[in-house]
């Protein structure tokens, strides 16, 4: 399902809520993938999974789109039994759901009505463990402002991520060779993701 390769491609960081998510090279390659680019392209999205590294790291990793899923140029909805699937065999590779990714035909996407409702109704079907989801929308730009990403905190709020590049140098070549695998990871949501 989930390549696990602890490379990072940049960081998101909440200084309000005291989280850093590192966003792997694997995420960012299925996000550049699938921006929604020509007159014709359909939305398309997937699902986000947190794992920890020895280090007590947090790395954010994507899956693809899906075939099941249901989309049109200015919508998508995920198809539920592989949505249901994927969580099954991430948590059993340690990793935690924390929210969802999707593409807009807009060059710097921005959060809509919609994408609000969606982001509460995802809350709310997953509360208890996942009451604070990640929602990251691809947008066509290549720039840093292409790729965006918001906390949920409730219907009325939700954060936007602070985009880092800092020390990726470090981090392009797997952490120096240092063997990072994934723990334990978090048992629940975003509100488990926070460091302390």
């Amino acid at each position: 399902m989930i390549e696990v390769e602890y490379r990072c491609a940049w960081q998101w960081h909440w200084p309000e809520l005291n989280i850093l998510f590192n966003v792997s090279k694997q995420a960012n390659n299925i996000f550049q993938a699938n921006r929604q680019l020509g007159r014709r392209a359909h939305e398309c999205g997937g699902q986000l999974f947190v794992s920890i590294d020895n280090d007590g790291e947090f790395w954010m990793f994507a899956t693809p789109p899906h075939t099941l899923d249901k989309c049109g140029s200015t919508w998508l909805e995920l198809d539920a039994s592989r949505c249901k699937a994927e969580i099954i065999e991430a948590n059993v590779a340690g990793f935690r759901l924390v929210g969802y990714w999707h593409t807009h035909p807009q060059e710097v996407p921005a959060l809509s009505s919609r994408d609000i409702a969606s982001l509460a109704t995802f809350s709310e079907r997953n509360k208890g463990i996942l009451e604070k989801p990640v929602a990251v929308i691809v947008g066509r730009s290549s720039n840093s402002e292409g790729i965006r990403a918001w906390s949920h905190q409730s219907p009325r709020s939700q954060i936007l991520a602070v985009h880092e590049t800092k020390a990726l140098a470090e981090n392009s070549d797997n952490r120096g060779g240092k063997d990072h695998k994934a723990s334990d990871g978090p048992s629940s949501g975003l509100a488990n993701v926070q460091r302390s």
